[in-house]
């Protein structure tokens, strides 16, 4: 006799809401990218693996949380991030090498000048983890965003009707604390690397 599962009741209780407060949400994508650093020494000893590792001991972070506005970061290092609706601007600034961004979920895809494209759409992901240098511009809502390495952003809520959201730069505790609200008027420049705080 074989035994059938009813699909519809193991879906029953299905949470439609977040099942992970907003702080153990942040805590989670950073032990995410924490996850990252240890990836790269296995590409490296196969064959081909090439490029260079996407983090380094001292590097910095930047976590960006459920934030409506635009951050632009330009650092080397790895980046991955997604976004509710909006755009975002990529550029390989070592498009000779094999690394290359990707993107998940654009509707419009445009070339944007020598190694740069933007993407435009709603519920688009992408990441940068090649460990090579990058520059990176998102405007939309909700973003939520990860940096791993060394370099700087900028945090701007301006143009946006809806403001919100949360980031830590501080790179002593890898952006589990010291989190501060995004900006909700004016620029925040932000350090990433060692001695980072935002």
């Amino acid at each position: 006799m074989s035994k059938q599962i009813s699909y519809i009741s193991l879906n029953a209780r299905t949470p439609t809401g977040p099942i992970l407060a907003s702080g153990m949400r942040k805590f989670v994508l950073a032990a995410a990218c924490l996850s990252l650093v240890g990836l790269p020494a296995v590409s490296q000893a196969e064959p081909g693996g090439g490029g260079q590792p996407p983090a380094a001991p001292g590097d910095g972070c930047l976590v960006v949380s459920n934030a409506y506005g635009t951050i632009s970061v330009q650092a080397k290092g790895v980046i991955f991030g997604r976004f509710n609706q909006g755009q975002v601007t990529i550029t390989d600034l070592n498009p000779q090498d094999k690394n290359v961004p990707k993107v998940w979920g654009s509707e419009d895809i445009e070339p944007a000048g020598k190694g740069k494209t933007r993407y435009r759409g709603d519920q688009v992901r992408f990441r940068f983890t090649g460990g090579g240098p990058f520059k990176l511009t998102v405007t939309a809502t909700a973003i939520d965003l990860s940096v791993i390495g060394r370099g700087s952003a900028s945090l701007s809520s301006s143009g946006l009707l809806q403001s919100g959201g949360s980031y830590s730069a501080d790179a002593k505790s890898f952006c589990s604390k010291n989190v501060k609200p995004f900006p909700e008027q004016g620029t925040v420049q932000v350090q990433i690397g060692p001695g980072g705080n935002g």
